[in-house]
């Protein structure tokens, strides 16, 4: 199935969004809890 390169691009956009967001909901809820591991599991996730 060959989609059309606007169509694409746009899912990939829409996908790379989503890890964003959800990246940054890890990071913001990580700030929250303040644990001392938390800044460390996420250098670790990299």
């Amino acid at each position: 199935m060959d989609l059309p390169k606007d169509s694409h691009h746009h899912s990939t956009l829409n996908i790379l969004k989503t890890f964003e967001a959800t990246l940054w909901g890890c990071v913001s809820h990580a700030r929250q809890t303040k644990k001392p591991s938390g800044s460390a599991e996420i250098r670790k996730a990299f």
